[in-house]
């Protein structure tokens, strides 16, 4: 790498650590912003250098990392999947360089968190098959990293914990349990090692999980080592063990996950030749991305989209867990080759259905942001196929509906960082309607 590609990469990273202090002081609109400048110098840097400049490439995949948690935290879910998708995906890239381009370790222990984030996320906004794939994947990889050179046992025990909670609620109890064991131990260590409150509570907490999630294998030979569980962790925090299980009854209680699988089995009219990779996903697949080729992704989303929009109206759950894998898949499809005037078209319509999908969602609380979320990423695709509804009266009006209604939520939200994106939706409606055979004038 030339000195002044370097410099250009010690600028990036300044802005990146820059958009982390924002973060930090909830200056989101600020912060999103500088991760944005940060990612785009480093796709910059990846162009002039070549995919061979595996540290910008690396960049790259820490700061879409950072830009995903952003956005999950202000519960723009779609998007922060896509961000970490990228992220992911390009670290699992470099995994497959030789060691002279990489340091492997250091990739893995830089992988192993965003595979859980990542499996965090798709938990709540994605297929929960795959979140537990990439929950599985990140503490293993953080684990069989022990001993290199930045491992370290409180990122072992809230890396397993993590895992475990999303193993346990998409209903893979064994792998729970695995993740539990490693969690158990790594916060007995802490532990041992401080004696503080704090660590005992954490020690209590996973202990009494690993308990609840023995006894829910239903496994009778599990009871006697979840009662030892159980007895340990009300001897190290008799509160947070009680909270624990407090925890688990109530995740117990919430209505049952849908995986994309699941919801295609209850749809009327499932094209045949849909991949395995949707109907019956390996345990190996981590990201929306990785169920397709890149060239394929956006065939594969048209059909979901089909899909989704006719079981919407009947059972929106299910609806919306197909439609949104399809928006992820339109994305990526996107990423790797302009998209064609039908498969656009296609992506708006199917969004402004999830919109209007959600604009019911009785969780107004999830939903409103997710909805803000998918209408402002469907401002691009509206302009995009703005230069073509002249022509074509059928795409003129599903641009006018996606404006009206994206104009209308951005305007009942008071998050400054829509203001935006509700100029340009308004600019753009005024354009569309300009254009109109009837217009004045």
């Amino acid at each position: 790498m030339s000195r002044a590609t370097r410099a250009l990469r010690r600028q990036y990273v300044a802005l990146a650590d820059l958009a982390g202090a924002l973060r930090a002081q909830d200056r989101t609109v600020e912060a999103l912003a500088r991760y944005r400048e940060a990612l785009e110098g480093a796709e910059q840097l990846a162009a002039i250098d070549g995919r061979r400049a595996v540290d910008v490439l690396v960049l790259r995949a820490d700061i879409a990392v950072q830009e995903g948690i952003l956005r999950d935290t202000q519960g723009w879910g779609a998007s922060a999947v896509l961000h970490l998708d990228r992220a992911v995906s390009g670290y699992l890239q470099l995994s497959r360089a030789s060691r002279r381009q990489v340091n492997q370790e250091q990739l893995a222990l830089a992988t192993a968190p965003a595979l859980v984030v990542n499996a965090e996320v798709l938990m709540w906004y994605g297929d929960p098959q795959l979140a537990a794939a990439a929950a599985d994947l990140g503490f293993r990889l953080y684990l069989g990293q022990h001993g290199s050179r930045g491992w370290n046992v409180p990122q072992m025990a809230n890396l397993a914990k993590s895992a475990s909670g999303v193993l346990a609620r998409t209903g893979h109890l064994a792998n729970a349990v695995e993740a539990d064991e490693i969690a158990v131990k790594a916060f007995g260590e802490t532990a041992a090692g401080s004696g503080s409150a704090d660590d005992r509570r954490r020690l209590a907490t996973a202990q009494a999980t690993m308990g609840m999630h023995l006894l829910a294998t239903g496994d009778v030979e599990h009871r006697p080592q979840a009662a030892h569980c159980l007895a340990g962790a009300r001897d190290a925090d008799a509160a947070a063990a009680s909270a624990a299980q407090d925890d688990w009854a109530r995740i117990q209680a919430l209505p049952p996950v849908h995986t994309v699988a699941e919801a295609l089995r209850v749809a009327d009219r499932v094209p045949t030749d849909l991949p395995e990779t949707y109907t019956a996903p390996p345990f190996t697949i981590v990201t929306p991305s990785g169920r397709s080729d890149p060239g394929l992704a956006a065939i594969d989303a048209g059909k979901l989209a089909g899909v989704a929009v006719e079981l919407l109206p009947r059972l929106p759950a299910e609806g919306l867990r197909i439609g949104l894998e399809a928006h992820y898949l339109f994305a990526a499809g996107a990423m790797a080759a302009p998209l064609g005037e039908r498969e656009a078209a296609t992506w708006a319509g199917l969004v402004l259905a999830l919109c209007h999908a959600l604009d019911d969602d009785p969780d107004r609380a999830t939903a409103l942001p997710l909805s803000v979320d998918l209408a402002a990423q469907n401002i691009r695709m509206i302009d995009v196929l703005l230069p073509d509804a002249g022509g074509d009266p059928a795409l003129g009006q599903l641009l006018r509906d996606c404006v009206d209604h994206h104009a209308e939520l951005l305007d009942r939200t008071d998050d400054q960082s829509t203001a935006e994106d509700v100029a340009e939706v308004r600019a753009l409606l005024a354009r569309i309607d300009a254009a109109a055979p009837d217009a004045p004038g």
